[in-house]
Parts: structure tokens; C-alpha cells; sequence
């Protein structure tokens, strides 16, 4: 297999991956909480503090990367919506 070949198939499997991946369809800021409904229809709130954002507590947040991201301006910081749902599943964010 040719390198070009390889980005092909390597592309091909990035591509189904993200398929899979929830989205966020909306993100806001909430007593203390990022509330995130997701494109399969689950709400998810976790604590400020658990997300390990640096400096002060934000209290906007912005969608980015087609719903793969959020974004905290004050901040300049991003969560990588995949890794946060890896780090609930795992019970290491879990409110």
C-alpha cells in the first residue's frame, strides 16, 4: 500500500469515528454547571470545577468544531466534548 493509500484509509476510518461521535447542540452556563444537550438527546451537567478550567469560573461558552468542542472565551480554553464524555463514562467527572 502506497503512502497515498495509506491517508486514504486512514481518512476512511477517521471518518466513520466521527460519525459516531455526539455532538453538542447547545451549551450554556448554569449555577455553577456546563449544561450540554447532545445530538442523541441526552443533557449532561457537570460541575465548573471539574473541568479543570484555568483562572476564574467562566460564564459563557461557545460551540465550536461542529459541536466537538466548547469554548470558553474568558478562558481562552477548550473541552473536547469526546474526552469529556470518556472522562464521565470513566467516573472521573461524574456529578
Amino acid at each position: 500500500m502506497d503512502k497515498y493509500d495509506e491517508m486514504i484509509e486512514r481518512s476512511a476510518q477517521s471518518s466513520a469515528w466521527l460519525a459516531t461521535v455526539p455532538r453538542v447542540n447547545s451549551a450554556k452556563i448554569e449555577n455553577g454547571r456546563l449544561i450540554l444537550a447532545l445530538s442523541t438527546d441526552v443533557v449532561l451537567s457537570v460541575p465548573l470545577p471539574q473541568l479543570k478550567i484555568g483562572g476564574r469560573a467562566p460564564s459563557s461558552v461557545e460551540i465550536m468544531g461542529g459541536g466537538l468542542d466548547v469554548y470558553f472565551p474568558e478562558n481562552d480554553e477548550a473541552v473536547f466534548v469526546p474526552d469529556l464524555l470518556a472522562g464521565i463514562v470513566n467516573m472521573k467527572l461524574a456529578a
